[in-house]
């Protein structure tokens, strides 16, 4: 996927407006949402970029007016997200390896800053692989979702995937809190 397509399934979820802020991205992988999302915050933001592998390097190559990228090396699933208080977090194609979706999304959710955001980005399908265990279309992320108490979800985006014939959706979470 280009850059470029990352950002335009991200960047209608982002608030660029304002002062910095502070965003987590849970299973980063290459780094290639991590950088999609650092050019779409102001500058003086921080996204912290998470993921189990240590062959994950989400550096901003230089680009100019971009927030600041700091890596982690752990598994997002067991990292204690109480208390961290950011202002958003991404999880572009994480979710789907996180058995206990709604019990995760609490957590995330409440890890949240009042008027956090939550993008997700995910295949949509049903079904699973060997790739991706526990996958969950837009309609299966909006039933959990309108299970939990105050949140609402918005549809951002669709592009196409070339491994999955439903295409890749992004969605916007938010909580009343």
């Amino acid at each position: 996927m280009e850059l470029s397509t990352a950002i335009k399934l991200i960047e209608n979820g982002v608030s660029n407006a304002g002062d910095a802020q502070s965003w987590l991205d849970l299973g980063a992988g290459s780094g290639l949402f991590t950088r999609a999302l650092a050019s779409t915050l102001p500058s003086a933001s921080v996204v912290t970029a998470i993921d189990k592998s240590s062959s994950f390097s989400p550096t901003q190559s230089g680009q100019k007016g971009t927030a600041r990228i700091e890596t982690r090396l752990a598994d997002f699933t067991k990292i204690d997200l109480k208390d961290l208080n950011v202002h958003g977090i991404l999880m572009a194609n994480s979710l789907h390896y996180v058995k206990d979706q709604k019990v995760f999304l609490v957590k995330v959710l409440n890890s949240l800053l009042p008027g956090g955001r939550l993008i997700i980005v995910e295949y949509d399908t049903d079904r699973g692989n060997g790739w991706v265990p526990y996958p969950l279309s837009f309609s299966s992320l909006s039933e959990l979702v309108n299970g939990i108490s105050g949140c609402t979800i918005t549809k951002l985006a669709i592009t196409p995937s070339q491994f999955q014939g439903g295409g890749i959706y992004s969605a916007l979470i938010r909580s009343a809190r």
